[in-house]
């Protein structure tokens, strides 16, 4: 019998990947920055990575006709073995003893073996087993999920809009949405058997395109409301687990406009939204916090303004291929949004007013974005006022949203005036007294004031850097001269008369 579990390279290099963006690098446990390889009773070989909250499970093409027998090594060295092979199609891998596994390799035709670390099978952590039937998810959800994912919020107070949420309170249409606070994604025309609603939250796997482009995707749920819930997705070749987000979901629906409030409409034809997503990112004002640019409808015309300080003029850009209906309106918004709006093909625009929210829209999905004040205003005074919904809760709501792939989002500049963004989030709570209210208020302001401070030290900490690394370039400059004077004067000493 065969007490080796053999690892075609091929298949392994490419799910390394993917183990990776789940093994833990900085646990206290070693076993968890590890990765387990096992091979069941059927033959089917596995490898498994976990942080605990999450568990990433890669299955090989071709069974191994051979007894069970579960290997766990660490994942830093298996990399570096696999890096390291050459002139083989498959590395093995054994136990040796109960510490200690043994890795085969090849480079070139010289067969190789390194001894590793290892665990007991015993100690591994056991990934929640699948309870009841599985759900394929319907087309067109997966991608509402990652739209939604990318639309949620990356800032660690605020974890339970650290993900997307699966709606199944109106059991006949189900919603996926997102939000990080500032806009908010929604889609619907989905309709799973599911008893509760799900907060999934949002990870580096699951936006990982081996595991997006790897089949259609099955959907379970393990555990109950007394106890931990897992989530788990099935694709062609990958299981990934991840624990549910716990908290309630803040009330995503109020924010939504009304339909009969739209006083105009726009839809995109594919010239404006080609040229939107060219120009948008690089018209001037992309350095601002919120990197405002305008939609101005002027009879049957639209146009992108931006301008980099509100003593510019206005830099204007014609859109063409566009159908308006409504009256004329100029909104501001981050650009951010508008160009993730034609990344995800919601090419129907909708405005109250320019003050309002405004909405992206395509078949069943909507994008809800709050407009940009972009009078020069100060972030502490445009805080001041408070939304028109409830006030948010006192973590820090002033997180910048992550700019387009196409360009990077440079830090503020101390000469520009700031531009404030309204947040669509409702809170969880539905009464506030006028007390805390201004409290709260006052406490955005502090903390408002705290990261201009902050970011003003940090600025002249760069300028003290940039002067010692100048005069230290100007030291170096000297020095040569210095050093060319003592050599010169050395060799005319030299000369005798």
């Amino acid at each position: 019998m065969n007490n080796e579990i053999t690892l075609p390279l091929t298949e392994v290099k490419a799910a390394l990947t993917g183990l990776g963006k789940v093994v833990s690098r900085t646990h206290s446990l070693p076993i968890v920055q590890s990765v387990k390889i096992a091979r069941d009773k059927a033959g089917q070989v596995t490898l498994q990575t976990t942080d605990l909250d999450s568990f990433a499970t890669f299955r090989l093409e071709k069974p191994q006709e051979s007894k069970p027998l579960t290997v766990i090594v660490p994942f830093k060295e298996l990399v570096a073995v696999i890096k390291n092979s050459s002139g083989s199609e498959s590395i093995g891998v054994e136990q040796a003893t109960a510490n200690q596994a043994v890795i085969r390799y090849g480079i070139g035709s010289t067969p190789m073996q390194q001894k590793v670390e290892s665990f007991k099978s015993s100690e591994w952590p056991t990934a929640p087993e699948t309870l009841g039937e599985t759900l394929l998810l319907p087309n067109g959800m997966r991608d509402a999920l990652l739209q939604a994912m990318q639309c949620s919020s990356h800032d660690p107070t605020r974890y339970v809009i650290n993900g997307a949420f699966i709606d199944v309170s109106d059991k006949k249409l189900n919603y996926v949405v997102g939000t990080d606070g500032r806009h908010l994604f929604a889609a619907n025309s989905f309709s799973l058997p599911l008893k509760q609603s799900l907060i999934i939250p949002n990870t580096k796997f699951l936006n990982w395109p081996g595991f997006t482009q790897d089949g259609d995707w099955t959907l379970g749920v393990m555990g109950s409301k007394e106890k931990r819930i897992d989530i788990r997705f099935q694709s062609d070749h990958w299981d990934f687990t991840v624990k549910m987000t716990e908290g309630e979901f803040p009330r995503w629906r109020n924010v939504v406009p009304n339909q009969q409030d739209m006083v105009l409409k726009v839809e995109f034809g594919p010239e404006a939204v080609q040229l939107i997503k060219q120009v948008a990112p690089r018209m001037p004002g992309f350095d601002h916090v919120n990197q405002p640019i305008g939609l101005s409808v002027k009879g049957n015309n639209l146009e992108l303004k931006a301008r980099k300080d509100h003593k510019d003029d206005w830099t204007v850009i014609p859109v063409p291929s566009v159908k308006i209906e409504g009256k004329p309106v100029t909104i501001h918004l981050n650009r951010t949004y508008l160009f993730q709006a034609m990344e995800f093909g919601l090419t129907q625009f909708e405005a109250q007013d320019s003050l309002s929210a405004m909405r992206f829209r395509n078949q069943g999905r909507q994008m809800i974005v709050m407009p940009v004040n972009v009078e020069g205003t100060p972030p502490a005074q445009a805080q001041a006022k408070p939304p028109t919904t409830d006030p948010p809760p006192t973590t820090n709501p002033a997180s910048e949203p992550k700019p387009p792939a196409v360009q990077p989002q440079p830090q503020p500049q101390p000469s520009t005036p700031t531009t404030t963004e309204r947040k669509t989030i409702m809170p969880k709570s539905e009464t506030k007294t006028s007390e805390n209210g201004s409290a709260l208020t006052k406490a955005i302001q502090q903390v408002d004031a705290v990261k201009d401070a902050l970011r003003e030290a940090i600025r002249g900490l760069n300028d003290v850097e940039d002067s010692l690394k100048l005069a230290q370039k100007e030291r170096k400059v000297a020095d040569k001269e210095i050093d060319s004077v003592k050599s010169t004067i050395k060799s005319l000493q030299k000369i005798q008369l």
